[in-house]
């Protein structure tokens, strides 16, 4: 699995437990909030904030992964396929 260059000036946020995530990381994860969402939609979306999460912070060496980066936006996309499902509900 390739890793990431990380530039000198790059930011990396602590995840705590001495673990680093790559900005990039960091800024993918925010499209898995879902405080925003009504009720129901939160119900779709809260696994998807969860696994995420859950990807980007194992302690397997997926942290700093171009890898990683694919599998969030893929998932991202697998989110939003299933929030906009879950609208066309009658």
């Amino acid at each position: 699995m390739a890793e990431i260059e990380i530039a000198e000036d790059a930011e990396i946020e602590p995840l705590g437990e001495g673990g680093y995530m790559h900005n990039d990381v960091e800024r993918i994860l925010r499209y898995f909030e879902y405080g925003h969402l009504s009720n129901e939609l939160q119900e779709v979306s809260r696994p998807f904030y969860e696994l995420a999460h859950e990807l980007a912070t194992m302690d397997a060496g997926l942290t700093n992964s171009n890898e990683l980066l694919v599998a969030l936006r893929k998932l991202l996309e697998a989110k939003d396929a299933a929030v906009r499902a879950a609208l066309d509900r009658p």
